[in-house]
C-alpha cells in the first residue's frame, strides 16, 4: 500500500521521493534525471544492464537520506564525485568506487555498509561531527587502507572491518563500541601514538579478531562485559588480567568463545556461563580452571559446548578441572529440567552437552559403570518409598578418529532400554528411547583418542520402577561409522 502511495505522487519516478522499481532507477541514474523530490532508492543489477554512472550521479539529488544498492556493475573507471551531506543510510554491495566524495561530510549518517575491491579510503579526515554515527561495516574492503578519526562517534556500536587485507592501523575507537570485527585484516602491530587498549574498549561485548597478533589482551582490557570471543589463528598466550572479573555475569547472557591459537598457553577462571568454548588446535594449552560460581546463570535450554580437541599439553590438573566442570553442569542442568520435566520438557529434545579432549581414560569416580567397546548394560537401585524419581543419565566415551581427516557432521545416537519391574497390574518389560546428538558446522580433526562426555534432555526419564539399563552407542556421519574404544 506504502509503495502505491508513492508511486501515485507522480508519473515521473524523478518526482517521487523514493525509487525501488529496478526501471524507474535505471532512467533516473542512467539519464541522469535526479531531483531534490528524491530521498530514498533501493537498487540492485538482477533486472538491468551495466550501467555509465556519471560521478556526479547524485549531485541533482541533495535531499538523498537512504542509499541501498545490490551490485551495480559498471564499465568505466571513475570515482564519485559528490554524495548528499543529507544521507542517513548508505548501503551498496560491491561498492564500485575508490571513495566516499571528498566533500562528503557524514555528520548526519547512522548506517554505512559497503563492499568491494575498490574502495581505497572514506571520508576527509576533517570531518568530526559523527555523533549520529551506529554502524560502520565495510567488510571485504580489501584495498581499504585506513579508517578516518573515530573519537567523534560517540554512539558508534558496531564497526566491521573483516578481510579489510590492506588496513594496517586503526585510530583510537569510542569507548561505547559494542561489536568489533578485525578478523582476517593487515594489522600486525599497534602504532607507536596509540595504545591497544585504545583499540579495545571496555565495553566491548562482541569481539571478533582471526589472526590476532598481539600475545594478550591488553592488561588493563576488562572483559566482563564479553558475549563472544573469537580469536583463532593468531599469538595469543593468555587472555586478560586474571584480577578483572569474569565476563558477563548477568544470568540474562550465555558467552562464547573461539580460541584456536597454537601458542595459547593458559585459560584461567573461565566464566561460568560460558556456554561455547572452542580451543581446537591450541597445541600449546597447558592450563584450563573455571570459576568456583554457582552455575545459576546458565539457563538449560541452550547447547552447551567446551572443546578441548588436539590440546596434548594439559596438564592432568586441568583434564581433572574440565571433568569436575563438566559433572557440575551436568547436575545442575539435571535440576533444570527436573523442575521443568511436566509442563514443557517433551516439547524440545535440546539443548544437548558436550566436552571433548584428548585421552582415553573414563573415571571410574565419574562414571561408575564401564565397558570396552559401544553398549552397556547395569542395574538400577530401586527407589523405595521415597516418591518421584527422575533418572539423569551422561555417557562418557573414548573415540579414535586420527584416521578419519576433517570429521564434519558428527552425530552421536544413543539407543537405550529401560526395563520395568512388573508390578501389580502386570505393567512390566523393556521401553526403548533415542537421544540423538548432532555436531553440525565442526571439523572434527581430532588426532589420538579422545574423550568426550555427552548428556541431554532427552537422556532425563521419570522412573517407573526401573530394575536395569542397557545402551547402544553409534556413532557417524552419515558417509562413515565410526566405533567407541571406551
Amino acid at each position: 500500500m506504502g509503495k502505491d502511495i508513492v508511486d501515485q505522487e507522480s508519473k515521473y519516478p524523478e518526482k517521487r521521493k523514493r525509487l525501488w522499481n529496478p526501471e524507474d532507477v535505471y532512467r533516473v541514474l542512467i539519464n541522469n534525471k535526479g531531483t531534490d523530490r528524491i530521498e530514498g532508492i533501493k537498487f540492485d543489477m538482477s533486472h538491468s544492464d551495466i550501467l555509465k554512472l556519471r560521478p556526479t550521479c547524485f549531485e541533482s539529488m541533495p535531499n538523498l537520506r537512504y542509499i541501498k544498492f545490490g551490485r551495480i556493475d559498471i564499465d568505466n573507471d571513475i570515482d564519485i564525485a559528490y554524495l548528499p551531506n543529507e544521507l542517513k543510510w548508505l548501503q551498496w554491495k560491491c561498492y564500485p568506487f575508490k571513495s566516499l566524495s571528498l566533500n562528503f561530510n557524514p555528520k548526519n549518517l547512522v548506517v554505512l555498509k559497503l563492499s568491494g575491491p575498490n574502495m581505497e579510503q572514506l571520508w576527509n579526515e576533517d570531518f568530526q561531527d559523527l555523533v549520529n554515527l551506529r554502524e560502520i561495516d565495510v567488510s571485504f574492503c580489501d584495498k581499504l587502507r585506513k579508517i578516518p578519526n573515530l573519537l567523534g562517534a560517540i554512539n558508534l556500536e558496531i564497526l566491521n572491518c573483516k578481510f579489510c587485507e590492506s588496513l594496517v592501523e586503526l585510530p583510537e575507537l569510542p569507548k561505547m563500541l559494542n561489536r568489533l570485527n578485525l578478523s582476517s585484516t593487515g594489522i600486525k602491530e599497534v602504532p607507536f601514538s596509540s595504545d591497544l587498549s585504545n583499540i579495545l574498549p571496555n565495553e566491548l561485548r562482541y569481539l571478533e579478531w582471526n589472526g590476532y597478533p598481539f600475545k594478550s589482551l591488553p592488561l588493563n582490557f576488562n572483559p566482563k562485559n564479553l558475549v563472544v570471543l573469537n580469536l583463532s589463528w593468531g599469538n595469543m598466550e593468555q587472555l586478560w588480567n586474571e584480577d578483572f572479573e569474569e565476563p558477563s555475569t548477568s544470568k540474562d547472557l550465555t558467552v562464547s568463545f573461539v580460541i584456536n591459537c597454537k601458542s595459547l598457553k593458559l585459560l584461567s577462571e573461565l566464566p561460568s556461563n560460558l556456554k561455547y568454548l572452542d580451543t581446537r588446535r591450541c597445541i600449546s594449552l597447558e592450563s584450563v580452571s573455571f570459576t568456583d560460581r554457582n552455575f545459576l546463570s546458565f539457563d538449560g535450554e541452550r547447547n552447551y559446548a567446551m572443546i578441548f580437541s588436539n590440546c596434548f599439553s594439559l596438564n592432568q590438573d586441568s583434564v581433572d578441572n574440565i571433568e569436575a566442570n563438566a559433572m557440575l553442569q551436568i547436575q545442575f542442568l539435571a535440576k533444570k529440567w527436573a523442575s521443568r520435566y511436566d509442563h514443557e520438557f517433551s516439547i524440545d529434545p535440546e539443548p544437548n552437552l558436550l566436552y571433548c579432549f584428548p585421552g582415553n581414560k573414563i573415571s571410574a569416580d565419574r562414571f561408575e559403570y564401564q565397558s570396552r567397546n559401544s553398549s552397556l548394560s547395569f542395574k538400577i537401585a530401586t527407589r523405595g518409598s521415597s516418591g518421584r524419581r527422575l533418572l539423569v543419565f551422561a555417557i562418557c566415551l573414548v573415540v579414535h578418529l586420527t584416521d578419519h581427516v576433517s570429521v564434519r557432521n558428527l552425530q552421536f545416537v544413543c539407543e537405550y532400554q529401560l526395563l520395568a519391574a512388573s508390578g501389580n497390574d502386570g505393567d512390566g518389560g523393556f521401553k526403548k528411547f533415542k537421544s540423538e546428538l548432532i555436531l553440525g558446522g565442526i571439523a572434527w580433526d581430532c588426532r589420538g583418542d579422545h574423550v568426550f562426555i555427552l548428556c541431554g534432555k532427552d537422556m532425563v526419564k521419570e522412573d517407573q520402577d526401573y530394575e536395569e539399563a542397557s545402551f547402544q552407542l553409534y556413532i557417524n556421519n552419515k558417509r562413515e561409522h565410526f566405533k567407541a574404544k571406551k
